[in-house]
C-alpha cells in the first residue's frame, strides 16, 4: 500500500544539469550568442550541480469526487475547479496526489545577484538552470510514485499544475490547505507566487482505469503556451 504521506530529498548527484538542458531551454533570440554563452556555463555547470537544497512533499487522498458538470474535483469536500483538459485527465482516478517540491533559494539568489551586478547572461542562465531543476525534481517524484503505484497493479496520470491547461493559477491556494509545504520549506505568498520561486505543486492521478499522457498540447488551443514552445525546442 502506498503511504499516505511521502517526503523526497534528493542530492546534487540524482538532480544533475547539464549544459545541452539550459541550450536547448534558452529563447531563440539568445541562439546568436552560442559561443558566449558557452564561455560562462563552462565556468558555472559545476557550482549549479552543487547547489542542493532539493526537496519535496506529496500527500495522497482518496476522499475524491468529479463532477463533470464544471470540471470540478472535490478533495476532502474542497472544490477545485480543474477545467476540461486537466479535469479530463484526471476523472477515472481513484486517488490523487497533490505534491509540493523546491529547487531551493539559491539558484533565484545567484540569478538575481547578476543581474544586479549588470552580468545578465550569467543571470539568465542561473534562472533557467533552477527551472530546469525543479522540473527534474518533480519528474523524479514522479517517477517514484510510478513505481509504487505500478507495484500495485495501479497507473499514474501525468503531473499537472495549477497555471497549466488554464487551471487557475489562484488554486494553489487550495492545495496547500491540504499540503502545508512545510517539509519541502515552501509557502505561498498572496500574489500566489511560491517562495522559493523555483519551486512547484501539481496534482497526479493514480488508479486503475486512467492514463498516462506524455503532453496535452495535442488537445489544447493555446499556442502561445510557454510549455508548448518549449516541447518544440525539444
Amino acid at each position: 500500500m502506498i503511504p499516505e504521506e511521502l517526503l523526497f530529498n534528493y542530492s546534487a548527484e540524482e538532480i544533475s544539469i547539464t549544459e545541452e538542458e539550459i541550450l536547448i531551454n534558452m529563447e531563440p533570440e539568445s541562439s546568436g550568442l552560442d559561443t558566449e554563452i558557452s564561455f560562462e556555463m563552462s565556468g558555472i555547470i559545476e557550482e549549479l550541480n552543487n547547489l542542493a537544497d532539493f526537496r519535496g512533499q506529496m500527500k495522497l487522498f482518496s476522499d475524491i469526487r468529479f463532477d463533470a458538470n464544471g470540471s470540478i474535483l472535490k478533495i476532502n469536500d474542497l472544490i477545485f475547479n480543474l477545467y476540461s483538459i486537466i479535469f479530463n485527465e484526471l476523472s477515472g482516478s481513484d486517488q490523487v496526489a497533490l505534491f509540493i517540491c523546491t529547487a531551493g533559494k539559491s539558484f533565484s539568489e545567484k540569478s538575481s545577484s547578476n543581474y544586479k551586478r549588470g552580468e545578465f547572461l550569467k543571470g539568465y542562465i542561473y534562472d533557467i538552470a533552477g527551472s530546469i531543476v525543479v522540473e527534474k525534481i518533480a519528474a523524479k517524484m514522479h517517477s517514484e510514485l510510478k513505481e509504487r503505484a505500478n507495484s500495485e497493479h495501479l497507473n499514474l496520470t501525468n503531473l499537472y499544475c495549477p497555471g497549466n491547461c488554464e487551471w487557475d493559477i489562484r488554486e494553489q491556494s487550495k492545495l496547500f490547505t491540504l499540503v502545508s509545504g512545510e517539509y519541502a520549506g515552501v509557502e505561498l505568498k498572496d500574489s500566489f507566487i511560491m517562495q522559493p520561486v523555483k519551486s512547484i505543486s501539481g496534482i497526479i492521478g493514480i488508479g486503475k482505469s486512467i492514463n498516462y499522457r506524455e503532453n496535452t498540447c495535442d488537445i489544447c488551443g493555446r499556442s502561445n503556451c510557454m510549455f508548448r514552445k518549449r516541447l518544440k525546442a525539444l
